[in-house]
This record gives structure tokens, C-alpha cells and sequence, in this order.
């Protein structure tokens, strides 16, 4: 029955798309996300794929952000199909949400706009969205709790009227039938939502389900014509290695390298770095990996791939990349930045965080490591099972002695 349902609704959805609660909601959605490069993001229930769309659009768009976005209505996948035909690094499947629950893929963000309330058991479908995120990810939720039109109404013409929008009346005017449709498709979720069928959730019990099913929730609001709740809900599971998944874990990343470069060793001059934080060229083409213990970083490692800028080792002559790898550009990532902080040096924290990028590098397809790295990191990635080949001689490079070379990432023994 509900397919039907989101079937009908797919001929006149897309009508939503000039109405300012909508809008408002669709930016809000993009803002909680907290892009960043090289992020895997699962939109369930993606519809006629507006926010997807919304994402793509973006005038700077984060490296190397891939889109699944899945929708159980065949009216409602086939538009957005049809509307997100032209860009790239997005993949469409129709299909429910369990139909994940066994592939064994991980999202560093998972989107649900209006799709939590359908499901039969909340809990246990947050359960399910917790298991399919990496950790530190964000699950962006938008659930209803009035079944009430009017006030997103209101907040709709209200904006109208405050900008002496005439345009606005007369396309509502002009859509007047697919806003009928709209209506009463709502109206008939809103009757099936007081009787229990769907789950219009009150923000407090909604955030205590999320919070039983293992999510730390980091901001709400109120939205829609205050009928609804957004949510930010963190996967938070208490791991030593894990990717940096927000700007605001960047920003830490960004500090301990300061600390390190330009305080300890010196290797780079702090006065270019005015607001201590040291980043370079090649920080928004890279993925970042944080050891921490509690709530303290301890180190961090930085993984990049062929942009079109090359990698950092090619600004050194003497790291030149052999041609062999050279024609294997899509297959390479180069691991830069890797610090421990000087309390946890000596211990596993800085192989931990190699076999986390290993795995990672993996899973993705990409066969080579490539990397500057002193005598005896380079040894005990031997002594981990890892096989290793050295292209150049040990030299100075970064107030170090280091040898460039790389990492076989199927080559674990």
C-alpha cells in the first residue's frame, strides 16, 4: 500500500521544490552534513533525488564524494534518475532499507528526510543505520511530529507575503492542482500517523530512541513550520583509529601538525601560519585519520590521492616516482603528515594508524601506498606482514632522515 502511495506522490513531488519551507529544510539538510573530502554518503528514501541534487550543485563540492541514494518507489527513483543523469560519483538503487543490512558496506553519512517515520520498529531500524555507519559518522535525520498543514503553510505564505512575492502567489496558483494531490496525500499520512502506522515521533522521544540505539546527538532544531525535528547523530564507538569525519576534527588535525612542524621540529616557518593551524595545497584533496584516547588526539595521518596536482613527494627530485607507478596513478595514494605525538612515540599508536590507511586504502581499490618515512617506520611495517619497496636513498627531508617507497596494500602475508 505505502508504495502506491509514494508512487502517487512522486507525479506531483518535485512541485515542493518552490516552496520555501522545502527549501529551507533541503539547505538545512546539506548544512548538518559537514562535508568533507573523500566521504561516502547513504541517502535513504532519496525520493526524486532533490537532495542529492542539492548536494552535487554545491559551488565547491568536496573531493572525491561519492552518493548512493536508495528509494523503494519506482515512480520516485525513476525521476531522480532521470534528474541526476549528468553528474557523476552517484549511484541510484531501488530497493528498501534492510536490503543493506548484509552487503557489508560502511557510509560516512546517512541521510533519512521524511523516511524513519514509515519504518516499522524506529529503534530497530536506527540500529540497523548505526551498523551501516563508519565510526564517527553522522546519520542527518528529519522526522515529523505534528501531523498538522497549516503552519508550513503559513510559514510558505508568510514568506511570500513578506517579499511582496506576486510571482510566488500566482505559481502556487498556477501548481494548484499537484498541491491538491499533495494535500491530501499528506492529510491521509497524517490520519494513518495518529493511529499509529507511521511514527510521528516527538523530538524527546525520537532523541532517546537515537540515543538507545548507540547515537551521541550533536544539534537538533525545530523545522518545517516547526513540525518537524533535524538531527545530527554521531556514531561515536570509543575506537583509537578512526577517519576524521567533521571540520571541526580537521581543525584538530590542522593544530597538531602546527605543534609539531613548526614548534617541535621546526621543519616549517610558523609565521605562515598565522591562525596555527598548517595546512598546504593538498589538504583538500586528502582523507584524514586521527588516533585519539578519549578525547585528546594523539596522532594523525593524512592520505591522498592523484588530483590532477600530483603528490607531495613530487615537489623532492630525489623521491621522484618511478614510471612503473607513475602509469598507476588511479591505483596510488601517498600517505604525508604522519605524527604521534611525543608522550606515544614508541608505542603502537603510529603502526595502528598505518594498518587503519592499509585497510581503508583496500577496501577502496587502491593496490599502492606510496610515502617518505625514516628507517624504522619503514621496518616495522615489515615486521607487521606489510611488503615494502624503497626507490630512493635515506636523505634530510623535514628535519628527518628518510628514504622514499611504498606499500603493497594486497600484500598483507
Amino acid at each position: 500500500m505505502f508504495v502506491r502511495i509514494w508512487n502517487l506522490y512522486a507525479l506531483v513531488y518535485d512541485v515542493l521544490r518552490g516552496f520555501t519551507p522545502y527549501r529551507k529544510l533541503q539547505n538545512r539538510v546539506v548544512e548538518y552534513l559537514e562535508l568533507i573530502p573523500h566521504l561516502a554518503v547513504l541517502d535513504l528514501g532519496c525520493g526524486t533525488g532533490n537532495t542529492i541534487e542539492n548536494i552535487v550543485g554545491l559551488p565547491v563540492k568536496p573531493y572525491g564524494l561519492k552518493i548512493r541514494g536508495m528509494e523503494r518507489s519506482p515512480a520516485m527513483i525513476s525521476r531522480a534518475r532521470k534528474k541526476l543523469a549528468g553528474f557523476s560519483g552517484v549511484e541510484l538503487q531501488e530497493g528498501s532499507f534492510d536490503a543493506l543490512a548484509n552487503h557489508g558496506e560502511r557510509y560516512d553519512r546517512i541521510i533519512s528526510v521524511n523516511g524513519l517515520y514509515a519504518a516499522k520498529d524506529p529503534l530497530e531500524t536506527l540500529g540497523l543505520w548505526f551498523d551501516l555507519l563508519e565510526d564517527g559518522g553522522l546519520l542527518v535525520l528529519v522526522n515529523p511530529f505534528v501531523p498538522r498543514l497549516w503552519p508550513i503553510f503559513q510559514e510558505h505564505f508568510g514568506d511570500l507575503w513578506s517579499k511582496k512575492d506576486i510571482k510566488g502567489f500566482l505559481e502556487f496558483a498556477l501548481h494548484f492542482p499537484a498541491w491538491a494531490i499533495l494535500i491530501a496525500i499528506n492529510l491521509s499520512i497524517a490520519k494513518q500517523a495518529k493511529h499509529r502506522v507511521f511514527h510521528f515521533l516527538h523530538p524527546k522521544d525520537l532523541q532517546e530512541i537515537a540515543q538507545a540505539a548507540g547515537f551521541r546527538v550533536l544539534k537538533q532544531e525545530l523545522i518545517y513550520g516547526d513540525g518537524s525535528v533535524i538531527m545530527s547523530l554521531q556514531k561515536e564507538t570509543g575506537a583509537l583509529i578512526r577517519r576524521a569525519q567533521r571540520p571541526s576534527e580537521l581543525e584538530q588535525v590542522y593544530k597538531l601538525r602546527y605543534a609539531v612542524y613548526c614548534g617541535e621540529i621546526k621543519s616549517l616557518d610558523a609565521f605562515d601560519y598565522p591562525d596555527k593551524m598548517e595546512t598546504d595545497r593538498f589538504d583538500p584533496f586528502s582523507a584524514h585519520f586521527l588516533a585519539k584516547e578519549g578525547q585528546e588526539l594523539v596522532g594523525c595521518i593524512r592520505v591522498l590521492s592523484d588530483s590532477g596536482r600530483g603528490f607531495l613527494l613530487e615537489d623532492d627530485e630525489e623521491f621522484a616516482i618511478p614510471e612503473e607507478l607513475s602509469l598507476a596513478r588511479e591505483k596510488t595514494l601517498e600517505i604525508s603528515r604522519w605524527i604521534v605525538v611525543p608522550a606515544k612515540r614508541g608505542t603502537g599508536v603510529w603502526l595502528s594508524l598505518a594498518s587503519k590507511v592499509v585497510e581503508w586504502s583496500r577496501c577502496r581499490g587502491y593496490e599502492n601506498l606510496i610515502m617518505a618515512a625514516q628507517k624504522k617506520l619503514w621496518e616495522g611495517l615489515c615486521k607487521n606482514g606489510l611488503e615494502v619497496r624503497l626507490w630512493s636513498c635515506f636523505k634530510e627531508y623535514h628535519r628527518t632522515i628518510s628514504a622514499a617507497g611504498l606499500v603493497w596494500t594486497n600484500a598483507k602475508k
